[in-house]
């Protein structure tokens, strides 16, 4: 055979139940199909590996924070800091945002990126705050990727019962 009429490009993925007299249009629409769910199949693996190479740089993050607590070799420390940064500076280039609000009011904005998993009473708060970020809520071109979880500060002295004229009960509400 020559190279001339040799087919160099591989075969194209031809839909599943594909008959001759199928209309053109209706196996155009299956491939599309097909193609398409690949495609987001891809971006789910993609979100998947992003997401556990952010939790690889944080997990490192925290063994530098205990390495630099212990006083180890200072250069070593500087050096993988230094990669740190860089790692991250890279994930935020390609919209990784990583958010540990430590200390920061527990707003209605952080209520949808962070689950409590604790509450700690404190008599000198007024609204609920964040104590402890215990795991970092993780995000994607601002879509969430990953939820975090988080203690939280709670003030003990309440804003006051709100009454409800229909049930006999009494719920309190957060101020916002």
């Amino acid at each position: 055979m020559t190279t001339s009429v040799k087919i160099t490009e591989q075969p194209r993925f031809v839909a599943i139940e594909t008959i001759s007299n199928l209309p053109l249009l209706s196996i155009v629409w299956r491939i599309l199909q097909a193609e398409l769910k690949k495609t987001n199949e891809a971006k789910i693996l993609n979100r998947k590996y992003l997401l556990n190479l952010t939790e690889a740089v944080l997990q490192q993050k925290a063994l530098l924070k205990d390495a630099q607590k212990s006083k180890c070799d200072e250069q070593a420390n500087n050096h993988i800091r230094n990669s740190m940064e860089s790692l991250m500076a890279a994930l935020a280039k390609i919209g990784i945002k990583v958010i540990t609000p430590e200390n920061e009011m527990y707003s209605d904005d952080y209520v949808e990126l962070f689950e409590s998993i604790a509450q700690i009473p404190d008599k000198e708060l007024t609204e609920p705050m964040i104590k402890e970020v215990v795991q970092p809520a993780v995000m994607l071109n601002g879509s969430l990727l990953k939820m975090g979880k988080a203690i939280i500060a709670i003030p003990t002295q309440s804003p006051g019962p709100i009454s409800d004229s229909n049930d006999n009960h009494q719920s309190y509400k957060l101020k916002k």
